[in-house]
């Protein structure tokens, strides 16, 4: 059986949860799937077959403790979208493997390239408690003619100024997932204040760019569970993974017309920019895709 556990009152991961179930029900029809809402009743109990689960899918980072101990024999794969979150990072490998929500760096970075060329460099917000893989970021901006400013905000109290530092030292502001500087308590502020400046904010979500950020790159809750789903088959197969860390292969685009109005900033083409995207060879885009 292939076990699914997910936060049953997140929507994105509900969502997720239920389409995953249904595509692997309709590519392997002799798998039984069983989804588990983390923290009801113990996961063991819940599985129509009382074995332990040959492959456990693990949505959103903070169940994968759960899992773990509910299933510490298991083969697992982790989905969650936050690339600087290693918490399952130390367990990828051929039985563990990682699944990206977000898109990877480079397909981001080559996103701000494309969308518009006056723009010479990105800053981004990291918090302490995280580490995201800077040269990486580094080496995507270097590659496509950019430059690329990191600001450290390890306090909240001080994310309005580090904020302003970030913008000061860059043309746009890369937005990444990470909960303890892009929140609902922030989000407006951090509009308002790139918007003051005339610093447009590049998004992982298109919810984000409802808000105000100027555009966004991302995959929906189908088309994650479409690649999860192509990852679980891959390994029922042969018992593993082939790759170790794995990003969504469909993504859409959106975009805010009204902030790119507002900024005197041309707007894109976005058919062309999305058929750029996906003919980027996949060391430009992002590795393991």
């Amino acid at each position: 059986s292939v076990a699914v556990i997910y936060s049953a009152e997140n929507k994105l991961q509900n969502e997720l949860g239920h389409r995953l179930q249904q595509k692997i029900k309709q590519s392997e029809a002799a798998v039984t799937v069983d989804l588990i809402a983390a923290g009801r009743a113990p996961a063991a109990s819940i599985l129509t077959d009382k074995t332990a689960a040959r492959l456990v899918v693990v949505i959103g980072v903070d169940n994968i403790a759960a899992a773990n101990r509910q299933f510490p024999d298991s083969s697992k794969l982790f989905i969650f979208s936050d690339p600087g979150k290693n918490a399952a990072r130390q367990s990828a490998s051929t039985t563990a493997s990682i699944l990206y929500m977000t898109q990877p760096y480079c397909r981001q970075i080559r996103f701000i390239r494309l969308i518009n060329h006056k723009w010479h460099s990105f800053s981004y917000l990291t918090s302490r408690e995280k580490s995201v893989d800077d040269s990486e970021i580094r080496r995507c901006a270097e590659k496509n003619s950019l430059r690329s400013y990191r600001k450290i905000s390890g306090s909240p109290k001080k994310l309005s100024d580090d904020l302003k530092v970030a913008l000061s030292n860059s043309d746009v502001l890369l937005a990444l997932p990470d909960k303890t500087i892009f929140n609902r308590k922030t989000v407006k502020n951090i509009l308002l204040t790139s918007y003051r400046t005339r610093k447009p904010v590049i998004a992982f979500s298109r919810n984000f760019v409802n808000a105000g950020a100027i555009a966004s790159i991302y995959s929906s809750a189908d088309q994650i569970a479409d690649s999860a789903s192509a990852l679980v088959s891959d390994f029922l197969v042969d018992n593993r993974f082939s790759t170790a860390v794995a990003y969504p292969q469909a993504f859409n685009i959106n975009i805010n017309r009204q902030v790119f109005k507002a900024l005197n900033l041309p707007i894109p083409d976005i058919e062309k920019i999305q058929q750029q995207l996906e003919v980027t060879p996949p060391d430009a885009a992002g590795k393991s895709q």
